[in-house]
């Protein structure tokens, strides 16, 4: 047996809108929560070169 737990039919644009709609709190969510690991994953790294703003004007 089938139960129909929401009986509002939506068209699948809509559907596809929703999804995709329901998809943007989590990734924002993860993008707000990887810019704490940014600085220090950046001073560890040798490839990546520290310059001072003084450096990057001359």
């Amino acid at each position: 047996e089938i139960v129909v737990v929401n009986p509002n039919s939506r068209s699948p644009q809509q559907e596809r809108v929703a999804n995709r709609l329901s998809m943007v709190p989590t990734f924002s969510g993860r993008w707000y929560g990887m810019r704490k690991y940014k600085k220090p994953w950046r001073e560890d790294d040798p490839e990546y070169p520290v310059q001072e703003p003084k450096e990057l004007l001359q």
